[in-house]
């Protein structure tokens, strides 16, 4: 369970242990079941369950921090309330209209694809379906390797079971990846690696998204 992804961080990955992992139906259902628990849907109330739209422009966004509903607002969360902004919610299937936090990642703020929501309402007037499924305090490698990559592969699954293509990809990414002293040693290590820039190592997880 846990414990053992814990426990792997303390030693060198090795790229053979990461592909079991990643096979392991029980370890695959596990991932899911914890990291879908704690998305927003479980613990917003208010939400009120609409029929999805049936023409559309999808738009998936991913990665970490103001992706995940971190964003601080001064004035509390915002809501889009034009009947023409929905997000849908991976874990169930469902639609709701868009409002934050934002359904299918985690916190409880503000969230940056709302500002640029609001900006490309300016020039578009078709109906919006957000695909959020953000995790804060996520690295680039966590969603490469193991963990974060199970939960990636299952959301595009279920598009794809229910007939959505998102048109654009949103992807934030960057403070658990800032420091590398900090951060890269472990992550380096998936690789069975110990030389090369930080960039080659991002760059091979990117590779892998």
């Amino acid at each position: 369970g846990a414990g053992l992804f814990i426990g792997f961080k303390s030693v060198k990955y090795k790229p053979q242990i990461l592909k079991f992992l990643v096979s392991s139906p029980a370890y695959r259902y596990f991932i899911l079941k914890n990291t879908a628990r704690k998305t927003t849907a479980n613990y917003r109330s208010d939400l009120k369950e609409v029929t999805c739209p049936a023409d559309y422009l999808a738009i998936a966004s991913f990665g970490q921090s103001n992706a995940s509903n971190k964003v601080r607002r001064e004035g509390g969360p915002i809501t889009i309330d034009d009947g023409k902004t929905f997000m849908w919610d991976w874990t169930s299937g469902k639609c709701y209209p868009y409002s934050e936090p934002v359904v299918g990642t985690d916190g409880i703020g503000g969230n940056i694809l709302t500002d640029t929501l609001i900006q490309l309402r300016t020039t578009h007037s078709e109906n919006l379906l957000i695909i959020a499924f953000a995790r804060g305090g996520s690295s680039v490698f966590d969603w490469s390797h193991v963990k974060l990559s199970i939960r990636l592969d299952t959301v595009l699954q279920r598009l794809e079971k229910h007939a959505i293509e998102p048109k654009i990809f949103f992807w934030h990414q960057g403070e658990s990846d800032s420091i590398p002293e900090i951060y890269l040693p472990w992550k380096v290590n998936a690789y069975g690696q110990v030389k090369g820039s930080v960039s080659h190592f991002y760059e091979m997880a990117l590779s892998l998204i």
